[in-house]
């Protein structure tokens, strides 16, 4: 099993959307899209395009590229660090011009360091929606022990989801620029 936030599953495999959330960006409180999202209350692909983003990848495999792609087609952002932890991403941010595009789950906790002074600026909506699946090999789905686990795995992520109103339209994680 595995959690695979795109569509498209391989062939042979089995999926099950666990909630319907939406990406948006992460950057310093006084990074230039902040004040351009305040002013027009709206941020478009050539806004974001003109700095450079933070990319999460162990490679640059066909997946990694995939799912950069997957985010926005028409965001061309130029990849200005890659790394491959979430961990150091906030921390970065603080201290440059770089934004960083994910679902809303992980920005929420990054921006609960205070003295960090990050900011959550929504992405065009046509991009920003996510939809995180678990997926499974069909060699295990009538397995019983692991029919059990996708349970309890399904059931944990829908139940987060709803406590941190990570749920189907109302999913809106507060704006604060």
């Amino acid at each position: 099993m595995a959690l695979y936030p795109l569509g498209d599953v391989p062939k042979d495999f089995h999926s099950l959307e666990l909630y319907h959330s939406h990406r948006a960006m992460l950057v310093r409180k006084s990074h230039p899209l902040v004040q351009k999202y305040r002013d027009t209350g709206k941020l478009t692909p050539e806004d974001i395009n003109q700095y450079r983003s933070i990319n999460i990848s162990l490679s640059e495999s066909p997946g990694s590229i995939a799912l950069r792609a997957a985010v926005d087609p028409d965001l061309n952002q130029k990849v200005g660090l890659t790394l491959p932890y979430f961990v150091t991403v906030p921390y970065i941010l603080a201290q440059t011009d770089f934004t960083f595009i994910a679902p809303v789950s992980t920005l929420s906790r990054f921006v609960q360091q205070p003295e960090l002074e990050l900011s959550v600026i929504p992405i065009p909506s046509r991009v920003s929606h996510f939809t995180p699946r678990l997926i499974w090999h069909s060699t295990t789905h009538s397995d019983p022990f692991l029919q059990w686990v996708r349970g309890a795995i399904v059931d944990c992520a829908r139940e987060s989801a709803k406590r941190r109103h990570l749920t189907a339209e109302d999913c809106h994680l507060p704006i604060n620029v």
